[in-house]
């Protein structure tokens, strides 16, 4: 079947929409291109949810999914929302380029940009920065060795992460980046080296020891936070976190809408993160149990439940797999709720089938990337559960990605 991606891009097509007016630099590359990598350098925000709710109909009807899709929930933040956001270094002959990317069967091919308007305002003064100070003589060392900066953080407060194949022989020149960017942008709270594999396509990736032992301090806080109500969580700039906290809101709330929780029961939040379904619901069930793979989120998540006074919730580091499941699971009661919402590849093999073999009252699945939802939901009919509600959260607009959260139910 056809990809969401070409069911929104016929959409837009058929809808006919004269392109917006660029401002001034905006969506287009040092050399005065357009951007292409994302709808907002040619749609405005309101256009462009038309148009994904009519791809997601025609997506859904295609895979022959039932019930019917609900309405897409609009993002808060249709432009200026990424909280996390990255570019990698390129080299050339006139030095290097803070870029994003462009996957093409030649690699990764950069797109440099001056104002991306999916991003907010301090990121990209950070980034037009970077690049200034790291184009200087007596930057050479570090610019050597640097293979992507990273930034994370909130909509007032943003980390810095210098993503490095090996450690500089020059730390002053770190130190000195560090002091230019916190003098540029007031809202930096902090600046770390982190060290990964020099042939690493992805950024904070590395076969060297745990991400934790990589990580280096070079400035201020070692924590993130995000406010949701009146709950603040605290997170590593290591741990994962929604790169749409405007949006963040809608996920819990109808997450919290289809759990339909209850104190009689338990939830198990399976690729927990740093606790943000886990305690957002806590204190209207039993018990909360919570799995990660990451230490650093589930560091996160026990701080987080502490700091909350929460006393019922307890949070593991375990990869999901078949045996670690069936184990996670093994005091799960037939009336028990389970919320999972994993990376974008999905649930690792048989991990729905034992979980659908201990009878859970109601699942609520996340898909952030729709494509795979077919197949999973498919997975889940051959256990014997239903999709009884589909509503999809616009988390990346923009982008040509939609999240999606399921309710699941025995037949």
């Amino acid at each position: 079947m056809l990809s969401f991606q070409a069911h929104l891009r016929a959409a837009i097509a058929s809808a006919r929409i004269p392109p917006r007016v660029l401002a001034e630099g905006e969506c287009r590359t040092s050399r005065g291109h357009i951007c292409n990598l994302c709808n907002a350098s040619t749609l405005n925000y309101t256009d462009e949810t038309l148009a994904k709710n009519h791809a997601l109909l025609s997506f859904w009807k295609e895979a022959r999914l039932q019930p019917r899709l609900e309405p897409l929930i609009p993002s808060p933040r249709g432009r200026s929302y990424r909280t996390v956001t990255k570019r990698k270094v390129f080299h050339n002959n006139r030095g290097i380029k803070l870029a994003l990317i462009n996957p093409t069967e030649l690699g990764h091919m950069p797109v440099h940009v001056g104002e991306c308007v999916i991003e907010p305002p301090d990121h990209n003064r950070l980034y037009r920065h970077i690049e200034q100070v790291l184009n200087t003589p007596r930057m050479s060392s570090l610019a050597n060795v640097l293979s992507y900066v990273i930034i994370k953080g909130d909509y007032q407060d943003q980390s810095v992460i210098l993503n490095v194949e090996e450690l500089p022989d020059a730390p002053k020149q770190v130190n000195d980046l560090s002091k230019s960017i916190t003098r540029h942008v007031a809202s930096v709270t902090g600046v770390f080296l982190f060290e990964g594999d020099a042939d690493d396509a992805y950024y904070l990736g590395s076969k060297r020891g745990t991400p934790e032992q990589q990580l280096r301090k070079v400035y201020g806080k070692t924590g993130l936070h995000f406010d949701l109500g009146e709950r603040r969580f605290i997170y590593s700039v290591l741990s994962f976190t929604q790169v749409n906290h405007s949006a963040a809101k809608h996920l819990v709330e109808t997450a919290r809408s289809m759990l339909k929780p209850r104190t009689s029961m338990q939830l198990f939040d399976l690729y927990c993160g740093y606790g943000l379904f886990s305690l957002s619901l806590a204190s209207e069930v039993q018990h909360v149990i919570g799995i990660d793979g990451s230490r650093s989120s589930i560091n996160d998540a026990i701080g987080n439940a502490r700091g909350m006074g929460i006393h019922n919730a307890r949070f593991h580091c375990v990869n999901l797999t078949k045996e670690t499941t069936r184990n996670a699971l093994r005091t799960m009661k037939p009336d028990d709720l389970i919320l999972l919402d994993p990376p974008r590849n999905g649930t690792a093999h048989e991990v729905i089938e034992e979980i659908s073999a201990r009878s859970p009252a109601r699942v609520v699945h996340l898909f952030c990337n729709i494509d795979g939802l077919p197949e999973e939901v498919r997975r889940w009919q051959q256990c014997g559960y239903e999709m009884r509600r589909s509503v999809p959260v616009d988390m990346f607009p923009g982008t040509f990605e939609v999240e999606v959260v399921v309710l699941l139910e025995p037949r």
